[in-house]
């Protein structure tokens, strides 16, 4: 059966980097890995921490929609990709090393009611 999963990525370029970084994250590797068959949609995020948060240590988190029955699989191809010309390594320094999470849907979207 078919499932909804998200793979959650948060990462953190050097700061000296980051309009680098994010220009090739947004208009290369997001268009990249959306080729990749089983990925649906992705959008990226800037985190907004607390005033207690200053020193986060992801400072972006892009959150991509699957649809697969074998998320192992679609992994692969992401594997078998990363470093070609189908799917490019950045070349420069980033501050960590990205973190990926998955989760799977265990209920339907929920929509707040509308307002007056």
């Amino acid at each position: 059966m078919t499932k909804q999963l998200f793979m959650i990525i948060t990462e953190a370029p050097s700061a000296e980097d980051e309009a680098a970084f994010e220009t090739w994250y947004v208009d290369r590797h997001m268009p990249d890995v959306l080729a990749v068959p089983g990925f649906t949609a992705a959008q990226r995020f800037r985190l907004a921490p607390g005033p207690d948060e200053d020193n986060a240590p992801a400072r972006f988190l892009t959150i991509y929609e699957m649809e697969t029955d074998d998320r192992a699989a679609v992994m692969a191809e992401v594997r078998r990709r990363a470093g070609t010309p189908k799917m490019p390594l950045y070349p420069g320094e980033r501050k960590s090393p990205a973190a990926t999470m998955f989760a799977e849907a265990v209920t339907a979207r929920m929509a707040a009611p509308e307002r007056e």
